[in-house]
């Protein structure tokens, strides 16, 4: 939501007065509220996740219980083992993520190609604005390549049932790297 209100503040801070896409206060606020309320259903899908995994940690203590009296139940059938909630999560969370890249991708080719177009603005003004603007770009590409990325090879690790630790390992390693790289690149 906070990268959505920066590209759309420095969409309309590009506007002329009287432009079709210079919108009202209320438009952009509402722009907002759904971004907003779309990245609310992270926090509800991994509740319905913690739900459905309660009752799967009881059905395996159960069958963990049991191994030591039947040794021929198989631990890999069990379904605390099932991959299904986690990607049904990141499926849902990388399709968002992509919906949220492209139309930043739209409203940051708009705003460019306005500025370029805009003869009533002075060169200082349409300089400055375009500045801004990839220097938002650069910010948003760093959450984009250290957290979309990793997300979508856990995916494909996943679904193609990489053995060993290595492939998550790289992936969760790029993924803690968000902070600090953005840190820096802020400074």
């Amino acid at each position: 939501p906070a990268f959505g209100a920066c590209f759309l503040e420095r969409h309309q801070a590009s506007q002329v007065p009287g432009s079709r896409w210079h919108f009202r206060p209320i438009i952009r606020d509402f722009g907002i509220l759904c971004v907003a309320m779309s990245s609310m259903t992270t926090p509800v899908m991994l509740k319905l996740c913690e739900m459905s995994k309660k009752k799967d940690q009881e059905e395996c203590a159960l069958i963990q219980n049991l191994l030591p009296n039947w040794p021929t139940i198989s631990l890999t059938e069990a379904r605390c083992y099932d991959y299904v909630k986690f990607i049904e999560f990141v499926s849902f969370s990388v399709a968002s993520l992509l919906l949220c890249v492209l139309a930043t991708a739209i409203i940051s080719s708009h705003t460019l190609l306005t500025l370029r177009a805009a003869s009533n603005m002075s060169s200082k003004l349409r300089n400055y604005n375009s500045s801004m603007t990839r220097v938002l770009i650069i910010q948003a590409i760093i959450p984009l390549v250290l957290v979309v990325f990793p997300l979508i090879g856990m995916l494909v690790a996943v679904i193609l049932h990489f053995g060993g630790p290595l492939p998550y390992s790289i992936f969760f390693f790029l993924g803690t790297m968000h902070s600090p790289t953005h840190s820096i690149l802020l400074l």
